[in-house]
């Protein structure tokens, strides 16, 4: 997660998918990118809105829509060139270390990323309008699928002991009709 709608970069992330908990867990952007992205090199939303009081409404006009289109446009072309260093795909869930580098025009800065940028797949926003994020796992890169095991077919004994009868019970019924078919063409040669 790089920032959010919020003008600290907090997001409220929801992992009942993944863990069961209900309760909201927050995660937020670095704090260097979520200062320089709100800063005036990237005004996300809008030169006449006040530092640090951004007001959202439910019902937006198409005019305000535009803007905040554009100005979505204008961080994304900014963003161009971005770099991400990070470690390799592995299962541990709570351990995330890399380093974000912005484009030819920003050479000089860096930023860390952690674990408390990391935002699972399968946990779920709420009571953020938005976030921005960058995706460094996919498919079975990801944290979840590399924790993720074959389980193990689990059965009762019960299970387990007529399985093995009817095993017993095909191979006589085999050796039976070997039995009875090997008679029968002895039989059929001596008549």
């Amino acid at each position: 997660m790089l920032n959010s709608s919020s003008p600290q970069g907090i997001a409220y992330i929801e992992t009942k998918n993944l863990d069961g908990e209900t309760n909201l867990k927050h995660k937020q952007g670095s704090k260097e990118l979520v200062e320089h992205i709100n800063g005036k090199n990237f005004d996300t939303h809008g030169s006449n809105s006040k530092k640090g009081s951004i007001k959202f409404s439910t019902t937006m006009n198409n005019m305000e829509q535009e803007a905040m289109k554009q100005q979505d446009q204008d961080l994304i072309e900014k963003l161009k060139g971005a770099w991400v260093d990070c470690e390799q795909p592995n299962d541990m869930l709570y351990k995330f270390e890399g380093t974000l580098g912005l484009g030819e025009e920003y050479k000089d800065i860096l930023v860390p990323l952690g674990p408390d940028q990391m935002l699972l797949r399968g946990s779920s926003l709420k009571n953020t309008d938005y976030i921005y994020g960058l995706v460094v796992f996919t498919g079975h890169e990801t944290k979840i699928m590399k924790n993720s095991v074959n389980s193990k077919s689990k059965f009762s004994r019960l299970e387990l002991a007529t399985n093995n009868y009817i095993l017993l019970i095909m191979l006589l019924q085999l050796c039976l009709s070997l039995t009875g078919a090997i008679g029968n063409a002895v039989w059929q040669a001596v008549n």
